[in-house]
């Protein structure tokens, strides 16, 4: 069983990825904001599962929010 992870680098999901080594026998795709769209696409047609992890809840600057969680998220949905 192969599994992603997007947003991988925040809390929730180290603790799921950490938490899967033990439990799976596949692979583990980890997606950030700085993984390739052909990478995401690849880990996409290779996972059994997805997880979805991203995004941003105080943001610095106001078009933040909207970048980080609407338009990072819409990306994977035209998948």
């Amino acid at each position: 069983m192969n599994v992603c992870v997007i947003g991988s680098n925040g809390f929730i999901a180290k603790n799921l990825i950490f938490r899967l080594k033990y439990e799976i026998s596949g692979k583990i795709f980890k997606i950030t904001r700085d993984t390739k769209d052909n990478e995401i696409l690849t880990y996409f047609k290779n996972s059994n599962y997805i997880f979805h992890f991203a995004g941003t809840n105080r943001p610095k600057k106001k078009n933040d929010y909207y970048e980080n969680n609407f338009i990072f998220t819409k990306k994977f949905v035209t998948y």
